[in-house]
C-alpha cells in the first residue's frame, strides 16, 4: 500500500524534548518531522510550509502557542 508521507511540526523550547520526540516519530517512514524551539521559528516554517500536524509547547519564550 502506498501511504503519503504526512508533515509534522513539533514546537518546543526544550531542545531535549524536541530530541525525544524526533528519537520516537522518526522511526515513521510516512512522517516528515520538523522541530521548532521558539513562535518566531515556527511561525517561519508555517509560512512556508503546510504541516498536517502541528504539537506546541503552549508558554515559549517569545510568545505562547495559541
Amino acid at each position: 500500500m502506498n501511504f503519503q508521507k504526512k508533515t509534522v511540526l513539533f514546537v518546543d523550547s526544550n531542545k531535549a524534548v524536541l530530541g525525544l520526540l524526533v528519537s520516537i516519530y522518526s522511526s515513521e517512514d510516512r512522517l516528515d518531522i520538523y522541530t521548532a524551539s521558539s513562535l518566531s521559528e515556527a511561525l517561519s516554517l508555517l509560512e512556508r510550509k503546510h504541516f498536517d500536524l502541528v504539537s506546541t509547547e503552549l508558554s515559549l519564550p517569545d510568545g505562547n502557542g495559541r
